[in-house]
This record gives C-alpha cells, structure tokens and sequence, in this order.
C-alpha cells in the first residue's frame, strides 16, 4: 500500500477542486456545489445531521465525514457533481464546515479510494486519537482563514496530507481491505467488486458476479480467491458486516440495516454479524454507545 499511496502524492493530474469554509444556521442545508470526486467535510463548530440512503449520521465538532461519489471513481472528473451528495443540513443554532473537494484522474489514487466506503465518519474521539489528522485540520482552518502569501498552494498540499492520513486510518482499522488496492488494478475484478461495494443489499450470486467480470465462474472464483485470499461470496459476507457495524454506530434500526445488506432474516444476520464481528449487532451497537458516552469529544480549536 506505501508504494500506492506514495505514488498517488507525486501524480500531476491530482488537484483541489474546491476547498471553504462555510458557516449555516440550524435547518440550513451546507451548499458545496464543488466538482471532483472526493469530498471531504470536517465540522470546526456546531453540529450537523447527515440524510442518504443508509439512514441519518449525526456530526459534531471534530467529526470528518468522508465522500466518495458513487459511480465516479476511476472516471476522472466527467459527469462529477453534488447532486447524489448525502444532504447535510445544520442542527445548531450556529455551525461551520471546513469542506475540500478533490479532482484525479490518477490510476493509482483510483485503486486507493475504490477500497474505501462511499461514505466514512470518523468521529472526534477517533480523529484525536490520531494526532496527524487533528494537527492538519487546525493548520487547514488557519489558511482558509487567512488570506496570506502561498494560501491556495498550502490548502492543496494540506488537503492532500489529510486525504491519505484518512487512508492510513482506514487500513489500520480494517487492515484486511489493503489488497484491495492490488484488486482494484485487476479490470475484471475491479468491475465486480464496484457492483457489491454500491449494490450489497443485492442477493448475488457467483455466476452473476462472474458475468460482470466478464469470466467464467470457475476463472472468477480462482482469480478473486488469489487477489484477495477469500471467495467473490466470502468477501461480499466481510463488506456487509463492516457496513452494518456503520449502520449500527449510526443507530440505525436492525430490521433496515437486514434489508439494505442483503438479509431477509435477521436471526440469519445476527448470526454472520457474531461470527464476523465476536458478538450480536444489539450488543455491538449498545459497546458503541457506552464507548462514545464515556470518551466526550473534545471540539477542534480553530487557529
């Protein structure tokens, strides 16, 4: 992944888009009609309540909440806008954003940001833990702020900073999704895996996977099983229980979170839940909860 990543740095066609500093009143929708295909939305004050097709997330200051535009990735910039963009709309009477678009028709940064979610909350409680993130949040805040010599040149490198310290977070909480970036750089593979990573409530099945590939089943199921040390269904199982673990941290109700993974029955997913996650979605969600209430956030200071 170090090779990736470094790569990715160094790439001329990686560019900001667009980065500000937007400040709304409770009930106002955030406007950040930005091209690109990465946003990135760090609230410095306030909170804020985030609406898409999983259900509602709840933000409050320190939160970075992650966008990949679906659809989008490996495509460059064409056909890129906000209108599929989760709807983020303020919860306090006053409450600012620090949000950054980013632009890339980097091959390498394509198979970086294709392993991650469409969307990522990182809470304030786990940005502090990493002193990287925090740090360059303030230091972006403070340029945005001030209208000094080098601004627009230091956002973008401060932007990009942030971006992979966001990939470093992500594959040391889920280090088995770092040989997705090898699979992602396998077209056939890389058309399937698009399909369950946008469409897991799918019932899918080998032989509709291997079609999307464009293979048979058994060169599908022998090229999948060496790229990523586990069968096209074994992994689509591992990516639904780390979506529903997100559902859950989200409060979202057991019975929605059956439907939009893929289960009918949710003793069936209870029982893939315990043995992906070590115990029951309802146990998983209350830990959670008893984890937040005990760890408080501790709010961004701006420079």
């Amino acid at each position: 992944m170090a090779e990736v990543v470094s790569n990715w740095v160094v790439v001329p066609e990686a560019s900001l888009a667009g980065i500000a500093r937007l400040r709304q009143v409770a009930g106002e929708q955030l406007e950040f009609a930005c091209g690109g295909s990465i946003v990135v939305n760090c609230v410095l004050e306030g909170a804020y309540e985030v609406t898409d097709d999983r259900g509602s997330t709840f933000l409050g200051p320190g939160d970075i909440y992650f966008v990949q535009r679906q659809g989008r990735a490996g495509e460059g910039d064409r056909n890129c806008s906000a209108d599929d963009d989760p709807v983020i709309i303020a919860g306090s009477p006053s409450a600012a954003m620090l949000c950054a678009a980013f632009s890339t028709s980097a091959t390498a940064l394509h198979a970086t940001v294709r392993a991650l979610p469409a969307t990522l909350h990182i809470t304030a409680s786990e940005a502090s833990a990493e002193p990287q993130i925090s740090a360059t949040l303030a230091l972006l805040d403070s340029e945005i702020r001030n209208e000094t010599c080098g601004r627009e040149l230091l956002s973008n490198h401060l932007f990009e900073a942030l971006f992979l310290y966001i990939i470093r977070y992500w594959y040391r909480r889920f280090p088995e999704t770092s040989c997705l970036i090898k699979a992602f750089g396998d077209p056939y593979l890389a058309r399937a895996i698009d399909r369950m990573h946008h469409q897991p409530g799918r019932h899918w099945n080998l032989e509709q996977l291997a079609s999307i590939a464009g293979l048979s089943r058994a060169a599908f199921a022998r090229r999948f099983k060496n790229s990523l040390g586990d069968t096209p269904l074994g992994y689509l199982t591992r990516w639904r229980m780390n979506i529903a673990a997100q559902m859950l941290d989200q409060a979202m109700d057991i019975r929605q979170i059956c439907e939009k993974v893929g289960y009918v029955s949710e003793f069936a997913f209870s029982r893939a839940f315990s043995r992906h996650h070590g115990m029951p979605p309802t146990r998983y969600r209350n830990r959670s909860k008893m984890d937040e209430d005990s760890s408080p956030a501790e709010p961004v200071q701006a420079a």
